[in-house]
């Protein structure tokens, strides 16, 4: 039985000398069994940060200070953020730049079994056993072999598979993905979205993929949500927004791709930056570098984000205007 996870209105608070500042505002997912989720959004957006709450690990200075992660269990009923152990036996994170978050001075077999000795409560033969069968799953070949290696024989992608096997190892209902295709080459990052999407049609795994790359998305999530300045500002199915983007950032967002060049044109860029934390503007905060702002985009707080139909929201003022314009590529 595979669970969905509901994330509420969540907000996380920084402590800061100078005042607290919110890297993630309001923010609210909803993800079906075996759905994958796509999260796109400039640096600093706070893709991971939101993530990062979800899984309790946090850096110290910075806390939740407002609403609720739910995930359902094996009955279907919804369990509460506060119940924080069912979250982190049943949400798993894998992370862009694996080498720093393998062990140099322990196997990778071993960094593998080690959770299922802790947490599943296997003998040291199950374990390895496990973890070997683990390795297998995730496309590591002459598994018996290679669970003694250490990390520092390993490739970049072959370190990636080590951590999803670490990040499977306890039945997961739920795998975050953050940007786990970063740092490796055209083919290797291949490989890696082809395993993801097979894992999930094999388990039925639920998987948030964070990422940069829209032509990442296009090929493997169902749903997609835009951040900006700590908030989503559009959620929708990966071929409306792609298609059809309904919010200006988005609409920059794509027309920036390299896909999207055109012979003998400059690519269009973005004008400006992303507001610093600690300075955001009232208002619609991507108002400053808008081609579509108006008056009214200068309201007190930011834009919420509303419903525009059954599967897709919106936080932009003219998004009706907009639907009708047909924002497009040109």
């Amino acid at each position: 039985m595979m669970s969905k996870l509901i994330i509420r209105d969540l907000t996380v608070e920084i402590v800061t000398p100078s005042g607290p500042i919110f890297p993630v505002e309001q923010f609210s997912l909803s993800v079906e069994p075996g759905e994958i989720v796509g999260l796109v959004g400039e640096s600093g957006s706070g893709k991971t940060m939101a993530m990062r709450a979800v899984v309790g690990i946090l850096p110290r200075s910075a806390h939740i200070a407002s609403g609720e992660i739910l995930l359902s269990d094996a009955d279907n009923a919804f369990v509460p953020s506060s119940q924080q152990s069912h979250l982190r036996h049943n949400i798993a994170m894998i992370f862009q730049n694996p080498t720093s978050y393998l062990d140099p001075l322990m196997s990778v077999g071993k960094q593998v079994a080690e959770p299922l000795r802790l947490h599943q409560g296997l003998t040291r033969k199950e374990a390895r056993t496990e973890a070997i069968e683990l390795f297998r799953k995730v496309g590591i070949h002459d598994a018996e072999r290679q669970f003694d290696v250490y990390p520092h024989h390993f490739s970049g992608g072959m370190k990636q598979r080590v951590l999803i096997a670490a990040a499977l190892a306890c039945n997961p209902k739920v795998l975050i993905a953050d940007e786990p295709t970063t740092a490796l080459d055209v083919t290797i990052q291949k490989q890696i979205l082809e395993l993801l999407c097979r894992l999930r049609d094999e388990t039925g795994i639920s998987i948030i993929f964070i990422t940069h790359d829209l032509g990442v998305v296009s090929q493997l999530c169902d749903t997609v949500s835009v951040l900006y300045a700590a908030r989503i500002v559009e959620s929708a199915s990966t071929i409306e927004l792609l298609n059809a983007p309904l919010h200006p950032y988005s609409l920059g967002l794509i027309r920036s791709q390299p896909e999207s060049a055109q012979r003998d044109r400059p690519l269009p860029s973005i004008p400006g930056q992303p507001p610093a934390l600690n300075a955001m503007p009232s208002g619609c905060r991507f108002l400053p570098r808008c081609e579509f702002a108006i008056q009214a985009c200068k309201q007190p707080s930011p834009p919420p984000l509303v419903q525009t139909s059954a599967v897709r929201s919106n936080a932009c003022l003219r998004w009706r205007e907009l639907q009708t314009l047909g924002l497009n590529y040109d």
